[in-house]
């Protein structure tokens, strides 16, 4: 049986005593605790760098690569993108890379084989992308990219 004199309305007022400390202690703890995770959550305050839209041309012997990939690798951070070029010779990176130099590789395109499947056909040559390009560690094709410079020209040629 409860004392004389309880009720919920008793406990929670009580002469001397504000009827909100509680939940006021509650809300002020939940205030400073949102606070403290919000300025010390590590990585959060960190922005990441701009990214610049990359574009640009692949000719062998002023012709147009109509096929291949043109991969920008930044051996600075490790950061790497890859483009695809088109019937033109075209490329395009939209998502963009941070401002940095950049090796640049410019390979065949990567077969599309099902997990399984057998290559009933023998692998497509690619004459017009001579092996020295086709790696990121042997390419001598470099690009510094900046917000002036993000258009790009790779003449390649034969050894």
């Amino acid at each position: 049986m409860p004392a004389p004199g309880y009720t919920p309305a008793a406990i929670a007022y009580r002469p001397g005593r504000p009827a909100s400390s509680v939940p006021g202690r509650l809300v002020l703890g939940l205030v400073v605790g949102l606070m403290l995770g919000t300025v010390a959550t590590p990585g959060c305050g960190k922005r990441r760098p701009r990214r610049i839209p990359v574009s640009g041309t692949v000719t062998f012997q002023d012709l147009p690569v109509t096929e291949g990939e043109v991969t920008f690798f930044s051996q600075a951070t490790g950061f790497a993108s890859v483009g695809v070029l088109d019937e033109t010779g075209q490329f395009a990176i939209r998502e963009g890379l941070p401002a940095d130099r950049y090796v640049v590789a410019v390979a065949p395109p990567s077969p599309q084989v099902a997990a399984g499947a057998p290559t009933a056909t023998p692998a497509k040559e690619y004459p017009n992308i001579p092996p020295q390009y086709r790696s990121v560690t042997t390419s001598p094709l470099q690009a510094d990219l900046d917000e002036r410079n993000h258009e790009f020209t790779f003449p390649l040629t034969a050894r």
